[in-house]
């Protein structure tokens, strides 16, 4: 929709909305994140990513160099948050919205990136999984091609093993 809403789980009552004006020219697909400072971070399909203060119905800040929309949640380590577009970046920003990297990949990020403290895991449409550094965004890895599009996020088992399905 145009608006995301903060609803009380008391009484079901609207606490906030963001924006305070719905805008038809900024929709929201993607699920929210919070980062550790309790922002509230999303991405939208004026290719955009907010954060947004608790109770505060105005961002602190806007990342705007996304050339397409985000579909996914944000993965949030520490005081790094990582978004995945459809322009085919995975996009590392810093708790007050600065770029810090960004990994390009063949085709759109539709999964919600995944870590295991070593590695950020991106799945992406272009058939690939790729395991980058999180702090550099270096390549550590790319499997080979999975012969389908990868839209959902990876699931890692206790035991260190990666599952995926794809449209394939």
């Amino acid at each position: 929709g145009t608006q995301i809403y903060q609803i009380g789980l008391v009484n079901g009552l609207e606490k906030w909305r963001f924006p305070a004006e719905p805008n038809n020219k900024i929709n929201y697909f993607a699920p929210v994140a919070f980062s550790p400072d309790e922002q509230m971070l999303v991405g939208s399909y004026n290719h955009n990513f907010y954060g947004i203060p608790p109770g505060g119905a105005q961002s602190n800040w806007s990342f705007e160099e996304a050339e397409d929309r985000y579909i996914s949640k944000a993965l949030v380590l520490g005081d790094q948050i990582f978004a995945g577009s459809a322009d085919g970046n995975l996009y590392v920003l810093g708790l007050d919205g600065s770029l810090r990297w960004k990994y390009t990949t063949g085709h759109a990020i539709w999964a919600t990136p995944l870590s295991d403290g070593k590695a950020v895991y991106v799945a992406s449409m272009d058939h690939y999984i790729y395991a980058l550094d999180p702090q550099t965004g270096n390549q550590i890895w790319k499997t080979e091609d999975l012969g389908g599009q990868l839209v959902a996020q990876p699931a890692l088992s206790d035991s260190g093993v990666l599952y995926l399905g794809a449209f394939g």
